[in-house]
C-alpha cells in the first residue's frame, strides 16, 4: 500500500507493509522450524513456491515461521523475495550463506520438501542432494545431542546456573599460585571465577525471544574480563613470542590455566560443546 503524506514542502509517497507477528531472532526461528507441530502443510506449500522459482534466497531471516494461536496451521511469512536465483539455490542454499529450504527443515520434513521439488519439475538428486542432506543431518544430530544435554541437566529456561564440584575435576594443582601485578591467584581461584563469569553471562543474556541453544551459548572475547585478568596465568613471555607457529599456539593453549579449565569442563560435560576458538582468546561454547 502507498500513502501520500503531506509535508510542509510537498507530498511524499510512503510505502506501508503489513505488520507480521513473528520472532525476529534467527536462533528462535531455527528452533521453531524444528519444533513447530503445525507446519507440515505449510512447508509443503513453501517447497512448491521454491520449486516454481518464486523464492530462492531462503533462510530463517527471510521466511520466519509465524505462530498462529487458534489456527490449525502455523504460517511462513514472506519477508524478502527480491532475489530470484532459481529453484536449485532455493533448496540447496548458496555461497552467500543462505541455508536453502533443505538447510532449515527437520529430519521429518527433508523428504517432504525434496519430493515436492521433484513433483514440480526441479532436477535435484544424485551426489549433490546426498551431500546437502548429509550436511543437514549432521546439524540435526548436533541439535539432538544439545537437547539431550539440556534434558539431562534439567535446563528448560536458559538462565539456569552451572554448579561445579572443583574436587571432582581431577586437577592436582589447585593450590598452585601465580601473581599478576600486585595480585596472586591460585588455580582453584580461576576455576571458581570461570564458573562465576559463566553464570553471570547466562543471567545477562537470558531472553525469551531467543532459542534455548542461543541462551545457553556463552561467548568470551579477547577483551573480556576472563582473559584480561587471567589470560596470562600459566604462560611466560617466551611462550607468547613462540606462538606464531601452530606448534607454539598448541603449547600456549596447553599451558594456559584458563584453557586447561575450559577443556576440563568440556571433558566433564559441564560444557556441552566448544563452538569456536580463535587463538585461545575468543571462546564460544554451549553449557
Amino acid at each position: 500500500m502507498v500513502l501520500d503524506i503531506k509535508g510542509s514542502d510537498g507530498v511524499y509517497p510512503l510505502i506501508v507493509e503489513e505488520a507480521l507477528d513473528f520472532y525476529s531472532n534467527e536462533s528462535k526461528q531455527e528452533e521453531l522450524y524444528l519444533t513447530s507441530k503445525k507446519i507440515d502443510r505449510v512447508l509443503q506449500e513453501t517447497a512448491i513456491l521454491v520449486a516454481r522459482g518464486d523464492v530462492s534466497d531462503f533462510d530463517y531471516r527471510n521466511y520466519p515461521i509465524m505462530i498462529r494461536r487458534g489456527y490449525s496451521d502455523d504460517a511462513v511469512a514472506l519477508i524478502d523475495t527480491e532475489h530470484m536465483d532459481g529453484a536449485i539455490g532455493g533448496f540447496f542454499g548458496n555461497r552467500g550463506g543462505n541455508r536453502g529450504l533443505i538447510g532449515c527443515v527437520s529430519k521429518k520434513h527433508l523428504n517432504v520438501v525434496t519430493n515436492e521439488a521433484r513433483l514440480n519439475g526441479v532436477a535435484i538428486g544424485g551426489k549433490s542432494l546426498k551431500r546437502r542432506v548429509d550436511e543437514r543431518l549432521k546439524e540435526l544430530e548436533e541439535d539432538r545431542k544439545a537437547r539431550e544435554f539440556y534434558m539431562k541437566n534439567n535446563i528448560s529456561i536458559g538462565n539456569e546456573s552451572i554448579t561445579v564440584d572443583v574436587q571432582s575435576l581431577g586437577f592436582t594443582n589447585l593450590e598452585e599460585s601465580l601473581s599478576k601485578g600486585t595480585q596472586t591467584f591460585t588455580f582453584e581461584d580461576v576455576v571458581h571465577e570461570l564458573v562465576k563469569l559463566i553464570n553471570e553471562e547466562l543471567r545477562r543474556k537470558n531472553d525469551p525471544n531467543q532459542s534455548l541453544k542461543e541462551n545457553r551459548t556463552v561467548r568470551f572475547r579477547e577483551d573480556a574480563t576472563l582473559f584480561k585478568k587471567y589470560g596470562h596465568l600459566g604462560v611466560t613471555k617466551e611462550d607468547f613470542i613462540n606462538c606464531h607457529t601452530l606448534e607454539g599456539v598448541a603449547l600456549l593453549r596447553k599451558k594456559r590455566w584458563i584453557c586447561q579449565i575450559i577443556d576440563k569442563f568440556h571433558e566433564k560435560g559441564i560444557i556441552h560443546r566448544i563452538n569456536e576458538m580463535v587463538y585461545d582468546y575468543d571462546y564460544s561454547f554451549q553449557v
